[in-house]
């Protein structure tokens, strides 16, 4: 199964970690050139989006899949530029990706089209340090940031290399002999090849398939143009089927609705051909599609697209719980809405399963699903059972998050509300 987010993270994750620190080497790639192509290409229709998806199939993916070796994974990729991850003992692997990127883009650097000739540059940085990372559940998959102070350094680096040079700290040089650099000032040098024994020096790890979970186009260099992306899912990339699923919600996110549903539905579509279909690349477009429905009030299809988003149950726990957990949630919200408090019950009670399984019944996450199976329980009118359950979500957040925060309070609001029922109705009894 191809997955979005790095086993790194998976991992912390399942120890119910959001965010932490480690050490770190970063390799940070700009592609200078693309902007001016895409920004020309895209005035001309499909023949322009069909020049530029060739670019990104022969440039971009094999550059992003060099990173993907057994030790890193990428962290971030906005426009032409993106970073990778390695682990700070595997530097002889991250000179190595970062010179397969270099060949890959020197080896097509004449771009020619009807329109014109563009050159493309690569220009690289490596740093080492620190990178602080988070993760943050976003509507429709979760997302990832890396920062910090190896990131800093590899921008730094990456900003005094000139046309296809990598650069890295003299210090982070002189770390191994396989290393063949030159001066470039008194902290930094040029990364001009490895000396490996007895293997070529561009020999690479093998690489995996991208697991990247993110791409938001900062400029929308690929937004306008309709045939880029049939063009790009030609060989059935997962990466490609990824980036159909991130521009739908960059485009989501600026309020564009109707748009974001054809790049969802353009992903499904092209995934349910795949046999077996890409989960969990799949789930993140059909969970898509029913936010649209949902928004609109549309019960009916979005109910149908969040069942059809959740995870084959033989699928990793970790995977489960990263994109399972929203669908599952409004699956419930929606029965609900319905007066089908049972149902209702059935998959609020499927996700504190899911998350107690992951993360543990004393994580922060079991909180929000325990206040709707509180609401579900009075709605069906059970108080004592809401009761008990709303008390479990408040000493959650009130250990978690502080008595004054605004999801406590709206938690201890409930729990009043509903003892002062109680208290009335014990009146009336007893009257």
């Amino acid at each position: 199964m191809n997955q979005m987010i790095p086993d790194f993270l998976l991992a912390q994750s399942t120890k119910g970690k959001t965010q932490g620190i480690l050490k770190a080497l970063v390799l940070n790639v700009d592609v200078e050139g693309f902007t001016a192509l895409t920004q020309e290409l895209m005035r001309h229709s499909q023949a322009g989006g069909k020049v530029i998806a060739d670019t990104i199939n022969s440039v971009f993916f094999p550059a992003m899949e060099a990173t993907e070796t057994k030790v890193g994974f990428l962290g971030r990729i906005s426009g032409d530029t993106f970073t990778a991850v390695f682990p700070e003992n595997q530097l002889i692997q991250t000179v190595s990706a970062a010179i397969a990127i270099r060949d890959t883009v020197m080896n097509h650097s004449r771009q020619t089209s009807a329109w014109g000739k563009f050159k493309l540059e690569a220009r690289m940085g490596i740093g080492l340090g620190n990178v602080e990372w988070q993760i943050v559940k976003g509507r429709n998959q979760p997302r990832y940031w890396f920062s910090g102070d190896a990131v800093s350094e590899a921008k730094k680096a990456q900003t005094k290399a000139n046309s296809n040079q990598i650069v890295a700290s003299k210090v982070l040089c002189e770390e191994s002999e396989a290393i063949v650099a030159s001066d470039l000032d008194t902290d930094f040098q040029i990364v001009n090849e490895l000396a490996l024994p007895g293997s070529d020096r561009n020999q690479t790890m093998p690489v995996q398939e991208s697991n990247t979970g993110q791409y938001h186009p900062g400029c929308g260099e690929f937004s306008e143009i309709q045939d880029m992306q049939e063009r790009a899912l030609g060989d059935k990339h997962p990466f490609a089927l990824n980036v159909l699923n991130q521009l739908a919600e960059y485009h989501w996110e600026k309020g564009d609705r109707e748009l974001a549903l054809q790049y969802y539905q353009s992903a499904a579509r092209k995934l349910k051909q795949i046999s077996p279909p890409e989960y969990p690349y799949l789930s993140v477009s059909l969970c898509g599609i029913g936010h649209y429905y949902y928004d609109k009030a549309d019960y009916e299809n979005a109910l149908e697209y969040y069942l059809c988003a959740l995870l084959p149950e033989n699928s990793p726990l970790e995977l489960k719980y990263f994109y399972d957990l929203d669908a599952l949630s409004q699956i419930s919200s929606i029965y609900l809405k319905q007066g089908k408090r049972f149902e209702a019950m059935v998959f609020c009670n499927k996700e504190l399963a899911l998350i107690s399984a992951s993360v543990g019944g004393n994580h922060i996450a079991n909180a929000g699903s325990l206040v709707n199976l509180g609401n579900i329980f009075l709605g069906m009118g059970k108080p004592q059972k809401a009761m008990k359950s709303l008390n479990k979500a408040l000493k959650l957040r009130k250990a978690h998050l502080g008595d004054e925060h605004i999801l406590t309070r709206e938690v201890y609001e409930l729990v009043l509300q509903i003892k002062a029922q109680m208290n009335c109705h014990k009146v009336a009894m007893n009257y």
